[in-house]
C-alpha cells in the first residue's frame, strides 16, 4: 500500500530525513537510495508517495519513495551495482593482491587474518552507524569508518556500504571510500617491495 505525505526533515550531508503521513503525526525514516524515478535531491516541504515496512528488529521506515507523479527507473546495465565498477575492479584486487603476496612468501600470512579482522570491524562499525543515523543518535566519525577501511577492512566496509545502503550515496565519502581502498593496495605492494615476510620471520 502507497501512502503520501510531505518530506518533514532532511540532512542533505547525511543523507536522509523523515516524512510524515498527510492527516497524521506518524513520521517514517527514510534514506536516499529508497528514493525512485528522479535525480533532484529531497528537500523539506516536497510531497512524497512510498510504503511503509517493519522490519523485526528495526522502527517502520519509508521505502520505495516518489515524487507524485514519477515511476520507478527500469535498471539498465550502467546502473547495475557490481559489473566492472570501480567498486567491483578494487574489490576484486583487495582479494588477489593480498593471496598472491601471502602465497609468493613476499608478506606473511598474518595479513590474510588482519583483512578478515578488519572487515570484520568495519562491518559492525558500519552497521552501528546505520542503525544510530535511523534514530538520529551520536554517530561514527566518518574519517574512523574511513580508516578502518584503509587499515584492512576495505571488502568488510564495501559489503557493509551494499547491504545496509549506507554511505554508498554520498559521492565525496564514495570517492574517498576508493581511493583509500587503492592506497591499501598500494601500500601491501611497497611492504611487499621492502621484504617485510623476511624482516618479520627473523624477529
Amino acid at each position: 500500500m502507497r501512502y503520501q505525505g510531505k518530506i518533514t526533515e532532511w540532512n542533505d550531508d547525511r543523507g536522509f530525513g523523515f516524512v510524515t503521513t498527510n492527516g497524521t503525526n506518524e513520521r517514517y525514516f527514510f534514506h536516499i537510495s529508497e528514493l525512485q524515478g528522479s535525480t533532484t535531491r529531497p528537500t523539506a516541504g516536497k510531497i512524497v508517495t512510498y510504503e511503509i515496512v517493519t522490519p523485526s528488529d528495526k522502527k517502520s521506515s519509508a521505502v520505495k519513495v516518489r515524487y507524485p507523479g514519477t515511476t520507478p527507473a527500469r535498471p539498465t546495465r550502467a546502473g547495475r551495482p557490481w559489473g566492472w565498477s570501480p567498486d567491483a575492479i578494487i574489490a576484486g584486487a583487495h582479494v588477489a593482491v593480498p593471496l598472491w603476496l601471502v602465497s609468493s612468501g613476499k608478506l606473511p600470512t598474518m595479513l590474510i587474518a588482519l583483512i578478515v579482522g578488519m572487515s570484520l570491524v568495519a562491518f559492525v562499525m558500519y552497521n552501528i552507524d546505520k542503525r544510530r543515523a535511523e534514530r538520529d543518535a551520536w554517530r561514527i566519525p566518518e574519517s574512523n569508518l574511513q580508516f578502518v577501511g584503509l587499515a584492512g577492512g576495505w571488502l568488510g566496509a564495501l559489503s557493509a556500504q551494499r547491504i545496509f545502503r549506507h554511505k554508498s550515496s554520498k559521492t565525496a565519502y564514495v570517492h574517498t571510500f576508493r581511493f583509500f581502498g587503492v592506497l591499501a593496495l598500494a601500500l601491501m605492494i611497497g611492504a611487499a617491495r621492502y621484504n617485510v615476510a623476511n624482516f618479520l620471520n627473523g624477529v
